[in-house]
């Protein structure tokens, strides 16, 4: 019989980041792999997340892999709060809460101007909704908004019917192009709000429960909670005031995945 190829051929692998760890997750559940099940190579962890799974243990199966798991991994970083007490729990260890990656580089593949939709939209003076979790009230402001502003309301790769135009098929180019074109973002999605953190727009949130733990640490460090869509039109986002604590932040964030790329790699 055939030798059973070895999946990890690797000298170094990167785990993350997202809720690769959630052990809860309505599409995959636990998934050992993302653990680093049968990868006996050197393992690293960078900004994962158990989303909105329970961080308290107990005497469940899946846990003592989750930790038999986590333990071979040579350096561990996670995205927020609750994957940070998981780990604290389980390995009875501090990690590192990093930035979300699409901080760290920009490919050229995810430069706004690439996207098919430029042409037809780079004049247009609109308000970007991303995602669906807004409540009637929410829908209501929006819509009061928009019309103060005089700005049509786009929502992309979601449909929310109450919009001036839904563009559905939208990849992660075309979702940068509109998070950089808007007039402003109103989101309920994770990377709605680091895309337009990153790309210095005026956004509010809605707060979906599922996203809620994601969300949470990043908007106390930074003083966003604010920007919750109660508030909506009411607070600008001065960018100056948490550009040293941002920075320093992202720095630690780069240093934490190349310091351990290169100890392990010696």
């Amino acid at each position: 019989s055939k030798k059973k190829k070895n999946l990890f051929d690797k000298d170094i692998y990167v785990y993350g980041s997202d809720e690769i760890w959630n052990y809860e997750n309505p599409f995959f559940g636990f998934d050992p792999y993302f653990f680093g099940e049968s990868n006996y190579q050197k393992k690293i962890a960078y900004g994962c997340s158990i989303g909105n799974a329970d961080p308290r243990i107990n005497s469940n199966l899946i846990f003592q892999k989750i930790k038999k798991n986590l333990y071979k991994f040579n350096a561990i970083s996670v995205r927020d709060q609750n994957s940070f007490d998981l780990v604290r729990n389980l390995l009875n260890s501090k990690t590192n809460i990093v930035l979300d990656p699409c901080f760290l580089s920009d490919p050229e593949i995810l430069q706004p101007d690439k996207s098919t939709y430029k042409e037809k939209f780079e004049k247009k003076n609109f308000i970007l909704i991303y995602g669906d979790y807004f409540n009637k009230k929410e829908i209501q402001n929006i819509l009061n908004f928009a019309k103060s502003q005089n700005l049509e309301i786009f929502s992309a790769s979601y449909i929310n019917r109450w919009a001036n135009k839904n563009i559905i098929n939208v990849n992660p180019t075309d979702l940068i192009f509109f998070i950089n074109y808007s007039k402003f973002v109103i989101t309920s999605m994770f990377h709605g709000v680091m895309l337009s953190y990153k790309f210095k727009k005026q956004f509010w949130y809605s707060e979906d429960p599922y996203r809620k733990n994601k969300l949470g640490y990043f908007l106390e460090k930074l003083d966003l909670k604010k920007q919750k869509i109660d508030n909506l039109g009411v607070d600008q986002i001065n960018y100056k005031d948490k550009e040293i604590e941002f920075n320093l932040w992202k720095k630690n964030s780069s240093d934490f995945l190349i310091n351990s790329i290169n100890k392990l790699s010696k």
